[in-house]
C-alpha cells in the first residue's frame, strides 16, 4: 500500500522524474507549474511519498455559460455565465496508478474548492477528462457530461460538499 505523507502546493523543482505517461501532463508539472502557481494562473499541488513526487493536480477558477449548464442544474440560475472551480490537470506517477492516489488526489481538491467556495463564488467543479479512461474515474464521483465535448465534465458544487461528509 502506498502512503500519500503530504499533498503539498508546488515550492521546488523536483519533478524531473515524473512521468504519468501522458506528455502534456509531465511537461506542464515539469515547466509550467511552478510559474504558473506563482502568477495565480494555476495552483498546482503535488502528493509525495517518502520524498518522492507521486502525483498533482492543478485548480483555477473559471466560468460557464449558462446555456452549457446541463439541464435540470440550471433552475434558478441567472442566464449569465456561472463561476466555476476548475481541476485543469490530475495526474498519477505511472507505477502508483490503480492504487487509489488519483481518488486522494481528487477529494483534497474538492476539499479545497468546498473551502474556497465559502468565500468565492463557486456554483459547481469542472474538468476536461484527457480520455476515456479519465472520464470513466471521474464518472465514478458522479461527475456528468456538460457543453458540446463529452470529456467536459460537471459536478454541482452542493454534489461536492455533501460527497466529502
Amino acid at each position: 500500500m502506498v502512503i500519500v505523507k503530504s499533498i503539498e502546493d508546488v515550492k521546488s523543482n523536483i519533478f524531473n522524474e515524473f512521468s504519468c505517461g501522458n506528455i502534456e501532463l509531465d511537461t506542464y508539472l515539469k515547466e509550467f507549474a511552478r510559474q504558473n502557481h506563482k502568477k495565480g494562473i494555476g495552483k498546482s499541488f503535488v502528493a509525495f511519498s517518502e520524498n518522492r513526487v507521486i502525483g498533482y493536480y492543478t485548480l483555477s477558477m473559471a466560468c460557464i455559460e449558462f446555456t452549457e449548464i446541463p439541464e435540470g442544474y440550471n433552475r434558478g440560475i441567472p442566464k449569465y455565465p456561472a463561476p466555476v472551480a476548475k481541476i485543469g490537470r490530475l495526474a498519477v506517477q505511472a507505477e502508483f496508478q490503480g492504487k487509489k492516489i488519483g481518488t486522494a488526489l481528487l477529494i483534497d481538491a474538492l476539499k479545497r474548492i468546498v473551502e474556497a467556495s465559502k468565500s468565492v463564488g463557486v456554483f459547481a467543479v469542472i474538468v476536461d477528462a484527457k480520455n476515456d479512461s479519465a472520464k470513466r474515474f471521474y464518472d465514478g464521483f458522479g461527475f456528468i457530461p456538460y457543453g458540446k465535448d463529452e470529456l467536459s465534465l460537471y459536478l454541482p458544487i452542493n454534489t461536492v460538499t455533501k460527497l466529502l461528509k
